[in-house]
């Protein structure tokens, strides 16, 4: 952004439900910062026309960014983070009392990652698991035509989705016991690293407390590296103190972590650790 040509930002958006979502609450967000800007909905070449000029920052899930940003490419600002917890949807007829999530035995279900496979067969391995990359409203009318039995995915996606869910159960999954992935349900700009003017306004919906907890996520996501198959949360309690949870998919074992201390610092460090001493 050039400070002498405009005073709007031009913001692009994946073209996608989430995406929409974001356009819209991220309208507001600027606005109330006294930002104007123009927010365009892009079904890919968002990167290039970042670093072309053409657009002066990328809003987008956290999660849907590399640990390590392109050349040219900073992440500036996380402006908020919604609920990073997965969660399960099950159909009415599915439901069964007394099972861990209140799932039926044999149940048929739908996630989009292995990490999610994973420690939903640790939890239930009598369940019938299927790795999917629809697109969750596609998902929602195969749960609704009865094909699966039950869906997991992050809880953010569904408010991003306009489909009518007939008779399902929502079951929301602790985070600090089934790990989403890292930066789950933040909401993160990008700009180009050389432009100081964007970078300058949107630190004005920043939140540090946003970017502790997920700089510890991605930081461990980042030492492992982007391939790895990981959940992690980090959260901080009243008194202050970090506490991680972390489960590792790799060589066909699940290994979880939990611990706790009261500074960040060296704190994702610990938990590679603590994984790599199991």
């Amino acid at each position: 952004m050039s400070e002498t040509t405009t005073t709007v930002l031009k913001i692009g958006v994946p073209d996608t439900p989430k995406g929409r979502q974001i356009a819209e609450t991220s309208r507001s967000e600027l606005a109330n910062a006294g930002i104007e800007a123009l927010v365009s909905l892009r079904p890919s070449g968002l990167e290039a026309a970042l670093l072309s000029g053409e657009i002066d920052a990328i809003a987008a899930e956290l999660n849907q960014f590399p640990t390590r940003q392109p050349e040219g490419i900073v992440i500036t600002a996380l402006s908020r983070r919604d609920s990073p917890a997965d969660g399960l949807l099950i159909r009415q007829d599915a439901v069964q009392a007394g099972k861990i999530f209140r799932l039926k035995e044999g149940a048929v279900v739908a996630c989009h990652t292995l990490i999610q496979k994973a420690q939903l067969l640790e939890y239930r391995p009598d369940v019938v698991v299927e790795e999917v990359s629809d697109d969750t409203a596609r998902l929602l009318e195969q749960l609704n035509s009865g094909r699966l039995d039950a869906l997991l995915l992050p809880l953010t996606r569904l408010g991003a989705n306009e489909t009518v869910i007939d008779d399902v159960l929502k079951v929301e999954l602790n985070p600090r016991e089934f790990t989403p992935v890292a930066g789950q349900g933040a909401i993160a700009w990008q700009t180009h690293r050389d432009d100081i003017p964007t970078r300058l306004l949107l630190r004005r919906i920043h939140q540090p407390e946003v970017s502790a907890l997920t700089n510890v996520e991605r930081r461990i996501q980042q030492l492992l590296g982007d391939d790895a198959i990981l959940g992690v949360h980090c959260e901080k309690d009243a008194a202050g103190n970090y506490h991680v949870s972390a489960a590792r998919f790799s060589g066909e074992t699940l290994r979880r972590i939990y611990l706790s201390q009261s500074t960040r610092a060296g704190l994702s460090e610990r938990a590679i650790k603590m994984m790599n001493d199991e």
